[in-house]
């Protein structure tokens, strides 16, 4: 049988735009378009760990 092929990443996770072969930034498993997206996925992702332990 074939195997099943993972689904490649398309788009950065922060602003949504397409990303190209030749510019990818990748940090922590995920692919962004440059180092600002990856920035502010780490704030947001922070902002939210902390709003979680505060609760």
């Amino acid at each position: 049988m074939a195997k099943e092929k993972e689904e490649q990443v398309t788009n950065c996770p922060a602003c949504k735009k397409h990303l190209l072969k030749a510019k990818k930034y990748y940090r922590n498993g995920q692919y962004f378009c440059n180092k600002n997206c990856w920035v502010k996925m780490n704030k947001e992702a922070k902002a939210g760990s902390t709003e979680e332990t505060e609760s």
